[in-house]
């Protein structure tokens, strides 16, 4: 597709992104697949480098509907090099630096300079959580001298992530790069903003900003609730989405179920508990069996992300868990979560962003992750509000300003902002 030479009044902005449809089982798409939806409304013409599908692990070609018809995509060459050899082998480091994905930092590069060629983009754009993202833009940056504006999400470095010595090394030379030398660095949480600002100082500081995920209301209101079965009259609470015993360990909360079981103070007529395609089945049938809570728990494979929606609006209850190491970042599901209006239960850190945007929402059923009895009482409260239809939910307010729209709104006005002083 080929655009006019851009006048000063048409702008136009390059995105970098790993994660973009048909990509599936990852919240990483959302971001920019909004930014491609929306920018155009606010005077922004986006231009999407992202990576050939064959890198992704599962697709998902329904939300390539969501992409508008006049967005030019480019999708260049991508290999996981952890793929070849399966889960029991490692893979050689050297050939995953900065990710496994770093094939694309080479194939996007070239990529990405005939983009900037063709279409005469303005800004660029990139995104986490894959780093090769930020080490193209990088390199597009120091060739061509376009404003670069580093989104960072959440932390690319921390104290054991990435776990491999060398990797880290990489991420962390990419992460000081973009500070240096990005026009702009966006993060989802204050939390991850403060975390920046005590690594990087000044350097951060002025220029950084929070803009959250969020959830679309576009997709949202297009989607019908999925029907249950008639004989299904069990209240359903869903966790849909992934779950790592690192991040988001459930056995605290396997073990109240069983112990509420146990002591007869909840019975499986009164809640079912559905995990929607956690990615970890083998670790979770295991606790499952082990905490003898199949009565009440199960196990669901991958959907559609239009299916997912569908679940969570005919689900009674969702279900967000986040660990005290993960306090300072939101799931990006949360906003969803917020969107359909529905209770929420969370296990978290009362400290952490994520307790933090529930209580702000309105929305304080809250119990500490890592605490078994505080998740039985916190459970039990819960189940009794939602036989009595009182269990809290989003504030229509707080789910207004949380649509991807809006964020999409927020982040257009940063790109005028680095433009016009350029």
């Amino acid at each position: 597709m080929n655009l006019p030479i851009p006048t000063r009044s048409e702008k136009r902005v390059l995105l970098i992104t790993f994660p973009f449809p048909p990509m599936a089982g990852s919240s990483g798409v959302q971001r920019p697949l909004s930014l491609a939806r929306y920018l155009p409304d606010f005077g922004w013409q986006p231009i999407v480098l992202s990576a050939h599908p064959r890198a992704y692990d599962r697709i998902d070609t329904s939300q390539l509907s969501d992409l508008p018809p006049g967005v030019p995509v480019r999708r260049s060459f991508a290999f996981d090099i952890a793929r070849p050899f399966g889960a029991a082998t490692p893979y050689p480091i050297c050939l995953a630096l900065p990710d496994r994905w770093a094939s694309w930092a080479i194939s996007g590069w070239w990529a990405g300079l005939r983009m900037i060629r063709q279409y005469r983009p303005q800004l660029i754009w990139s995104t986490y959580p894959i780093a090769s993202a930020h080490l193209i833009a990088a390199r597009l940056h120091r060739a061509t001298g376009l404003p670069w504006i580093a989104d960072f999400r959440d932390p690319m470095v921390e104290d054991d992530y990435p776990a491999n010595l060398r990797q880290r090394a990489s991420h962390e030379r990419i992460e000081r790069r973009a500070v240096e030398h990005s026009s702009a660095c966006v993060f989802v949480t204050e939390g991850t903003r403060r975390l920046y600002v005590k690594r990087y100082g000044d350097q951060v500081a002025r220029k950084s900003l929070v803009i959250a995920n969020g959830w679309d209301e576009r997709t949202m209101s297009a989607v019908t609730p999925a029907i249950r079965s008639a004989e299904d009259t069990r209240p359903m609470l869903l966790h849909s989405g992934f779950i790592d015993p690192s991040l988001r360990d459930p056995r605290p909360f396997f073990e109240a179920i069983s112990e509420l079981l146990q002591e007869k103070l909840l019975t499986p007529q009164q809640l079912q508990v559905v995990l929607r395609g956690p990615s970890s089945d083998t670790f979770l049938n295991e606790l499952i069996a082990k905490h003898s809570i199949a009565s009440i728990v199960r196990i669901e494979p991958p959907i559609s992300h239009r299916d997912s929606l569908a679940e969570m609006l005919s689900a009674d209850a969702l279900l967000v868990m986040q660990a005290s190491n993960a306090n300072d970042q939101v799931p990006a599901k949360l906003y969803e979560y917020f969107g359909t209006r529905k209770p929420i239960l969370g296990l978290t850190d009362p400290c952490g962003e994520t307790a933090a945007a529930m209580r702000e929402a309105g929305v304080p059923t809250i119990a500490n992750l890592h605490d078994r009895n505080e998740i039985k009482q916190r459970l039990l409260e819960f189940v009794e509000l939602l036989g009595r239809s009182a269990a809290p939910v989003a504030s229509e307010a707080i789910a207004k300003a949380q649509t991807r729209r809006h964020k999409c709104l927020e982040t257009a006005k940063l790109f005028d902002q680095t433009f016009t002083q350029t």
